[in-house]
Parts: C-alpha cells; structure tokens; sequence
C-alpha cells in the first residue's frame, strides 16, 4: 500500500520531500511507484512539501530536492537525493523491513 498526508504509519516509511511545483519532485514519485509495483512488500510514502513542513526538512538535514529519506520508526536508515533510479530504489526498499503484500489489495493511489 503505498499512502501520503501527515497521518502515514510510524512504521516503515519513505518521506519523499519537495514541492507540488517541482517537476523532479514528481519524476522521483513516478520512479518510486513503478518500483515499488514490482518490489515484494509493501512501503508506505507520506509526501512532504516543504513550503508548508520547513521544519520537518529541516529536521531531516535535506539540501536538495526532492530527497527520498527511508525511515524505520522515525529513525532514518538510508536517503536518495534526486531523481534516483530503479537500482538506488531497490536498494532503498532491501534497507526497510516491508510488510507482505496482499494478493489483490495492489496499490492506493496517492
């Protein structure tokens, strides 16, 4: 399931920081949806712009955007800057424990 807004769980999550104006920002959601499509698992991704969670950005150390920051309870565990790409994704999901997908259920949009 992949799901955004303030409310995502507080387990395995990929904070993807940029802003709604930001054509990068968008192509770094398209890679990460088409990966995670074809990845085991599931990982949930809260969307955060950063015109209106400066101090989450800040917070996370981010200097470029868009920043993918894979965290486990809040904990950082790995970061991508950029448009990163499909390997760099894979890479980022093997770091995060992933929940078993459900047959059927496929993926929420965002």
């Amino acid at each position: 399931m992949i799901t955004g807004g303030r409310d995502a769980p507080i387990g395995s999550t990929i904070l993807l920081f940029g802003v709604p104006e930001c054509r990068a920002t968008a192509a770094a959601r398209a890679r990460l949806d088409e990966v995670l499509a074809s990845h085991t698992g599931t990982a949930h991704i809260r969307e955060v712009n950063v015109w209106e969670e400066p101090e989450l950005a800040v917070t996370h150390a981010v200097l470029m955007l868009p920043t993918a920051v894979a965290t486990l309870g809040g904990t950082e565990v790995c970061r991508l800057g950029g448009v990163p790409g499909r390997r760099s994704i894979a890479r980022l999901l093997d770091a995060l424990p992933l929940q078993p997908t459900h047959t059927g259920l496929g993926h929420a949009s965002r």
